[in-house]
């Protein structure tokens, strides 16, 4: 207890089972168990069914002392005054307020009589009447007092102790001191039926409701008389209870109100008529009968009827739409800054949140408020991402429908929602954006360069290409160059941004003259993110070293050069060589074509492949162009050697007479006749005893050499000469020239031959 309650000690359980019917939820059951508080520390039982939940205090307050009721007073008015006759009061209380042991007291004649006194156990307000009895029989023509007094007593509650304090009001509503009522004579009295009230109920209500309307009838002009009942109802549409009858016992005017009475907590969503009607009923004398004459009004306009108009407005709900909820996948480099707008459209009028449209940065959630409804019904919204233009992102195309079932429970709205993503139920509005940048491409090309030497056969080179972990494969692993020139392997896709890292290396081919480039290169493509767009960033290398380009480079050797110090003998020995030849030649003999060949064994086929020497747009050896050097150098000591020469045209036939055949040089020897008719051999002075020898070994060492000159496919030198004019007695530049470069070839075959004799030993 606290102040006089007693609290209650009732533990409700509810149990709500709700069902999915046909995609709408439900509500199937709903069970109500009570039960005790239990003990602390136990669990409570419950053990009784309920209907509802009800929980009751008990109030006991102190009671209040006695309280005396008003007397009783009785006087008379009038011509006769009827002696010694009894007339009797009564009290009566409204809605159960506590009463006297004797509610009725007697006055004979004039005077006065006392109710026993009251006591109250509860605080609160109770209201009295303090009323005449009907009038004996034996009181004709004596009017009964139809006055009623009111007494009202308040009791209230001063910390557990009830105080009562009462007011007495006489009919008008005046303050008494007493209740007295006078008796008189008055003419027959008349009766008078109040108007019915109407009711009449407009909007959409509920099928099968109809709820109780009251209505109250007030006396406007004091002292008016009131018929018992001054209430009215009618439950629904229609016709209301009667007020009942009035009767008058007096002449005069007498004005009454017809209003609604407030409406019952029952009544949630009907709005209540605030119209007042007026009844004005006129009472007169006829020839001692009283009768009455009505007039209704309302505003002041006559009316035919208390009619009043309820209008059925439930009251407004509300519902918290679904959160719109973003997820951002997918970003790799923190571009989570991106805002993504959504919108939620209400199909055919449906009522719209506190929000059409909302927006979220990155990942994350945004309401889009309440919605309100004022009425029952189905309404359906959708929520749609919004096109963006943040590069990079896509856009989800996801649909969701929210339909709301908003229902009436008794003039109140309840509203729930089902959620479905393109007609698929769903518990959330989640949007997914996934982050893919713009790809970025990459194209690797590969460029080969050869110096040196060029092989005019271009050889191929092949070069590979491998992808570290992680990295996307080009669509060749390998490419082929033929000479110099370049390759594509293939592009790739970069999807992510990222550090990928390729090398690419040359095959080594079989070629003994070529020198393949053997590094390794090595390819960095760092992929970024510009604002959706991948950028790729290229770095090549090969140890410390960086490029441009993926470039290999081979280089294939040179033909053997003399150096300076062969040159020299050479030159000194083919000036020997062309004097003592000189000497011997006739002017009017052909000098024979020499030919130097590697290869001593080349078929006829090679010999007429051969280039034409006096071509001087073919490219020449370097022996032929130190040779060639020499042989200008040499010309005017060759010439002079002519000139002087004793012997012209005898020396001729003993040159060639004396040359012994061994003597002639294997290259030369082997060097087929020329086609001319009038062309003849030239010899060279014989080779002396200690080189025979090494030209014995020339043979095995021209074999060893003309595999590597081969190569080169620039391995031979030819020079034809004519003299057209043997009667001119002397030799030709042309001649020296072709002596002398027959001498060269012969002594740089020695040096070879000696340098093999020399390795082998």
């Amino acid at each position: 207890t606290d102040g006089g309650y007693t609290y209650s000690d009732k533990v409700y359980s509810v149990k709500v089972t709700v069902v999915d019917d046909g995609g709408k939820l439900k509500v199937d059951e709903t069970k109500i168990m009570s039960g005790k508080t239990p003990a602390e520390g136990s669990a409570p039982e419950f053990d009784k069914t309920e209907e509802s939940i009800v929980f009751v205090n008990t109030y006991d307050a102190e009671a209040t002392d006695k309280v005396s009721i008003p007397t009783v007073s009785k006087e008379y008015t009038g011509v006769q005054r009827p002696a010694d006759k009894k007339f009797s009061f009564t009290i009566s209380g409204e809605n159960g307020a506590p009463l006297p042991e004797k509610t009725t007291v007697a006055v004979t004649g004039i005077g006065t009589a006392d109710f026993d006194s009251l006591v109250f156990t509860k605080a609160g307000t109770y209201t009295y009447k303090i009323t005449e009895d009907d009038l004996s029989e034996d009181a004709v023509g004596y009017t009964k007092d139809e006055s009623i007094y009111v007494y009202t007593v308040t009791v209230t509650d001063r910390d557990g102790k009830l105080y009562a304090q009462g007011e007495l009001t006489d009919g008008e509503g005046k303050s008494a001191e007493a209740a007295v009522f006078i008796n008189k004579y008055e003419p027959l009295p008349t009766e008078y039926t109040f108007p019915v009230a109407v009711k009449k109920v407009e909007g959409n209500v509920p099928e099968g409701e109809e709820k109780t309307f009251a209505f109250v009838l007030n006396p406007v002009t004091e002292g008016a008389p009131m018929s018992e009942k001054n209430t009215a109802s009618v439950k629904g549409s229609g016709n209301a209870t009667a007020f009942g009858k009035v009767k008058f016992t007096e002449a005069g005017s007498y004005t009454y109100e017809v209003y609604e009475q407030e409406l019952g907590d029952d009544c949630t969503g009907y709005t209540k008529d605030n119209s007042v009607y007026t009844l004005n009923v006129r009472v007169y004398n006829d020839d001692g009968q009283l009768r009455t004459e009505a007039k209704l009004t309302k505003q002041d306009k006559a009316a035919d009827k208390a009619e009043f108009v309820n209008v059925y407005k439930p009251a407004k709900t509300e519902i918290e739409l679904p959160m719109v909820n973003k997820t951002v996948e997918g970003n790799t480099n923190g571009n989570e800054d991106k805002t993504f707008t959504f919108t939620i459209k209400g199909e055919d009028g449906a009522p719209l949140p506190e929000k059409t449209q909302v927006s979220v940065t990155g990942s994350g959630t945004a309401s889009t408020g309440k919605a309100v409804f004022d009425k029952a019904g189905t309404y359906k919204y959708t929520i749609t991402e919004d096109e963006h233009n943040n590069a990079g992102y896509s856009r989800d195309a996801a649909v969701y429908e929210v339909t709301v079932n908003v229902a009436d429970k008794g003039g109140r709205l309840e509203a729930a929602y089902v959620l479905t993503k393109d007609g698929t139920a769903a518990e959330q509005v989640s949007f997914v954006n996934r982050y893919e940048p713009v790809p970025a491409e990459a194209v690797f090309e590969v460029s080969k360069t050869v110096t040196g030497n060029v092989p005019e056969d271009a050889e191929e080179y092949t070069f590979v290409i491998k992808a570290a972990d992680g990295a996307p494969v080009t669509e060749n692993e390998s490419v082929t160059i033929t000479g110099e020139g370049s390759a594509v392997f293939g592009k790739v896709n970069y999807t992510e941004t990222g550090v990928y890292t390729y090398t690419v290396s040359e095959n080594a081919g079989s070629s003994e003259n070529c020198t393949y480039d053997d590094r390794i290169m090595t390819v960095t493509d760092t992929v970024t993110d510009e604002d959706g767009v991948l950028t790729v960033s290229r770095k090549i290398t090969s140890g410390d070293e960086e490029f441009d380009s993926i470039t290999f480079v081979n280089d294939y050797a040179q033909d053997e050069e003399t150096t300076p110090e062969e040159e020299s003998e050479v030159h000194e020995e083919s000036s020997s060589s062309v004097a003592e030849s000189s000497e011997d030649k006739p002017e009017s003999s052909s000098s024979k074509v020499i030919e130097q060949d590697t290869n001593s064994k080349a078929t006829e086929t090679d010999k007429t492949s051969r280039p034409d020497e006096n071509d001087e747009s073919r490219d020449k050896s370097p022996v032929e162009e130190s040779s060639s050097k020499r042989i200008e150098e040499s010309s005017s000591s060759v010439a002079e050697s002519s000139e002087s020469s004793e012997e012209s045209s005898s020396s001729k036939d003993e040159s060639s007479e004396n040359v012994p055949e061994s003597s002639i040089p294997e290259e030369s020897s082997n060097a087929p006749a020329s086609s001319s008719a009038d062309s003849s051999e030239v010899t060279s002075k014989p080779v002396p005893e200690k080189d025979q020898s090494s030209e014995s070994k020339s043979s095995s060492s021209s074999k060893s050499s003309s595999s590597s000159s081969s190569k080169t496919e620039k391995t031979s030198t030819a020079v034809t000469t004519n003299t057209p004019n043997p009667s001119t007695g002397s030799k030709t530049l042309i001649g020296a020239q072709a002596a002398l470069l027959a001498a060269a070839l012969v002594v740089l075959k020695r040096k070879k031959n000696n340098s093999d004799d020399e390795d082998e030993g």
